[in-house]
């Protein structure tokens, strides 16, 4: 066999290599998006179940400081492991998101 042949043969046999890894890279790709945009979905109906749920949370504590006239401290005795902080923060956020208190 030439030279030449030898070189035709081991450009062709590259190229189809090349080719492969290509069409397998793009496979994988296409795998990744799509576990991507599954994870960016999961991450996003948690969040929105956490603000649900937040926003649960400091209507009940709005009702006990409100309606019942606690203070923070107290209602957070009445509520097994919240502290203070994270009741204010509850709070602040919920009057932030409905605009007042009403």
């Amino acid at each position: 066999m030439s030279q030449t042949n030898v070189r035709r043969m081991a450009q062709a046999a590259a190229k189809e290599y090349q080719i492969q890894l290509r069409r397998e890279r793009d496979l994988a790709e296409r795998r990744y998006g799509q576990v991507g945009i599954d994870i960016a979905v999961a991450l996003s109906q948690r969040d929105a179940a956490i603000r649900q749920f937040e926003a649960k949370a400091a209507e009940g504590l709005d009702h006990l400081t409100r309606i019942e006239g606690l203070t923070i401290t107290a209602a957070c005795d009445w509520s097994a492991g919240l502290s203070p902080v994270e009741a204010k923060r509850l709070v602040r956020t919920y009057i932030t998101s409905t605009g007042s208190r009403e």
